[in-house]
């Protein structure tokens, strides 16, 4: 089996995403011993999906022809 390589630029980027999601993961957390709000809830949901973007495009940088 052959080691796999991993772009320094790639495993940083994965390690800002994991950082942001832990942190929404925490808000959303809290949220929850307070009262529960939904509009706290799609907040956090359309930042994950802005997370996730940012992640493609980080780790696609620099491979496209």
């Amino acid at each position: 089996m052959e080691p796999i390589n991993v772009d320094d630029r790639d495993l940083s980027a994965f390690l800002i995403y994991a950082a942001r999601e832990r942190a929404l993961d925490e808000s959303l957390h809290n949220s929850h011993r307070f009262a529960h709000n939904d509009e706290h809830r799609k907040s956090i949901e359309a930042l994950r999906e802005l997370n996730k973007r940012m992640l493609f495009r980080e780790t696609r940088h620099g491979r496209r022809p």
